[in-house]
């Protein structure tokens, strides 16, 4: 048999095999590659012949000669079962890295999960590394646009071409773990030493992260007809993971620990029953934060986790991930983030979570978040969310809980309608904590309590000065609120009477004489604008503009501004209805004293 020595016929291979390939002589290219003559070439050198055959892995070879490319393709398979494991893994790596060729990376994926499986073992290493040049390809992807669709139109999200580039990847990426995550599988690992169990540690902190960008930015709702190819995707990567670890919520640990350290670089040790995983607190908030939206917010693999864990040790744990999610500018993530949020939520009995829990700043932060969702978002389905969550949020917690809440929540959810929803609430809260017109049973929401909360929620910040087209949600609130307790607290057990005095000179004098000044103002600014009117003055000419919030709108053409200050003018006349009604209580209540 004829040997195999020098450059020259090495570079005939090369060369033989390259023309072949143009040709699109699979068979022949494979004979020959199998030559015993060639053997110990293609094992040592396979780096050269790597690049002759991936110069073809491109979208133009794949639409214009497939047949071209499907056999370049076999040719690199065949290569990485025949050539030496730690030389192909670095000509294959060095390739892979190529971020502007993404049809190479997904052609390479078949070769380097042939290549490492031939490791016989101690391998972890050499999946560290491909598994790094993996999720740096994923992390160049382009994100999907932020697009606002509710409902059914988020369907739409699927014919997004970032969406389908992202999907196809993760798809492939699913049939390379495949066969590491049975291999690394949690009962195969007991029998396996030290070094093969640090391969596994690598594989789960490898598909945690994944779990965050780019597949957090998809749609992954599921209706009863079909699941998204984003769904599948999802679904596949959460029973790899409980492959590998059985239970979960194990990563809680992690979260917490990434909640309290300082250091970024440190590891948490998480140990369950007979097995144990070091995950890198480098797994950022947004997979933790996917992993747990899929258990828990679309039920993914639910059902495996074990029934141990107290359920306010998950709220506390989730709830930072949830407030994370909700602070992102992507309406798809904070949609995610209302989705766990409301899961969690509703595992809660109401009245019964501690207020000692209040102490961490993830409630501050997760409160805030979800005013401004309430506030400012752009989609109504997340509004109406955020104020569903909301009000169950603040019931889930004993009265000192709800007290402290609602004595701190108008520092961070300073905004008409969300002042007008807390006085709303703390009404709510009244009623309940005195059993529905029953006994008082809470001190926190009777005498001094109740006196100062009401204050906070009620008197005008800015006494006769307030914009009270600003606040007018707000004021009416309040003007039926202290209607209520007057008309409630008919035997003053609850102390409203005592607060009265307080209540009539920081809400209901300013407010009258608010009204009087305020309706004077829009008056004449309605003089000014029927003047303006009838002498015909164009819009840009225009003398007379409008203030909201110290805020002057934009210039609005004149039939616009003419409604805005009627309108503001019978809010006006209802604020002094309401008031006069508070007025008729407070007699009737001092002439029953």
């Amino acid at each position: 048999m004829e040997s195999f020595d020098g450059d020259a016929q090495q570079d005939i291979l090369a060369s033989r095999i390259s023309e072949l390939v143009s040709l699109g002589n699979k068979g022949e290219a494979l004979t020959l590659l199998q030559e015993d003559k060639y053997r110990k070439f293609v094992e040592g050198n396979c780096w050269e012949l790597i690049p002759v055959l991936t110069k073809h892995l491109s979208e133009t070879t794949a639409a214009t000669s497939p047949q071209l490319f499907d056999c370049s393709c076999t040719l690199l398979q065949e290569i990485a079962e025949r050539s030496n494991p730690k030389e192909a893994l670095i000509g294959f790596l060095e390739e892979a890295e190529d971020k502007e060729n993404h049809v190479k990376f997904l052609a390479l994926l078949d070769p380097l999960r042939r290549v490492l499986l031939r490791f016989p073992s101690r391998r972890a290493q050499s999946l560290e590394l491909c598994l790094e040049v993996i999720e740096s390809h994923l992390d160049s992807l382009a994100l999907p646009k932020n697009h606002v669709l509710e409902g059914e139109e988020r369907l739409l999200l699927d014919a997004d071409p970032c969406v389908e580039k992202i999907a196809e990847t993760y798809s492939e990426l699913i049939t390379f773990y495949e066969p590491f995550a049975t291999d690394f599988s949690v009962d195969y690992c007991k029998f396996l030493d030290v070094a093969n169990r640090s391969e596994r540690i690598v594989l789960i902190t490898h598909l945690l992260r994944i779990l965050g960008k780019p597949l957090a930015y998809l749609d992954m709702d599921c209706d009863d007809t079909a699941k998204s190819a984003s769904r599948n995707i999802a679904e596949k990567l959460l029973a790899y993971l409980n492959l590998l670890v059985n239970d979960l919520f194990i990563f809680l640990a992690a979260v917490e620990e990434k909640e309290t350290t300082i250091n970024e670089d440190s590891c948490a040790d998480v140990t369950h029953g007979s097995h144990s995983c070091i995950v890198d607190c480098n797994v950022n908030a947004l997979s933790f934060s996917m992993l747990y939206y899929l258990l828990l917010g679309e039920g993914v693999n639910l059902d495996s986790v074990p029934l141990v864990y107290d359920v306010l040790y998950v709220f506390q744990r989730v709830l930072y991930l949830a407030a994370f999610l909700l602070r992102q500018p992507s309406h798809l993530l904070v949609h995610k983030g209302l989705r766990l949020a409301s899961a969690v939520l509703v595992r809660l009995p109401r009245g019964e979570v501690p207020s000692e829990l209040l102490d961490s700043p993830n409630h501050k932060h997760f409160a805030q978040s979800l005013c401004n969702i309430l506030i400012y978002s752009e989609q109504k389905e997340n509004r109406l969310s955020a104020l569903k969550i909301l009000k169950m949020y603040l019931f889930i917690f004993d009265h000192k809980g709800r007290y402290l809440l609602m004595c701190n929540l108008p520092e961070v959810c300073n905004h008409d309608g969300a002042m007008e929803l807390l006085v709303v609430t703390f009404k709510d809260m009244i009623y309940e904590a005195n059993n529905g017109g029953g006994a008082p049973c809470s001190k926190y929401f009777m005498g001094g309590h109740l006196r100062s909360l009401l204050l906070s929620l009620s008197a005008l910040t800015h006494g006769v000065e307030s914009d009270l087209v600003e606040t007018a949600k707000q004021i009416l609130a309040s003007l039926n609120l202290v209607r209520f307790l007057i008309l409630y607290d008919k035997e003053g057990l609850l102390g409203v009477r005592e607060a009265l005095p307080e209540l009539e000179q920081r809400l209901l004098e300013p407010l009258k004489q608010g009204i009087t000044l305020s309706r004077a103002h829009y008056e004449l600014k309605l003089k000014d604008l029927k003047e303006e009117y009838v002498q015909n003055v164009k819009l840009k000419d225009s003398r007379v503009s409008l203030t909201v919030g110290e805020k002057i709108l934009p210039n609005l053409p004149m039939e616009s501004k003419v409604t805005f200050l009627k309108s503001a003018l019978q809010c006006f006349d209802l604020m002094e209805f309401s008031l006069g009604q508070v007025h008729d209580c407070m007699r009737e209540s001092s002439l029953k004293k």
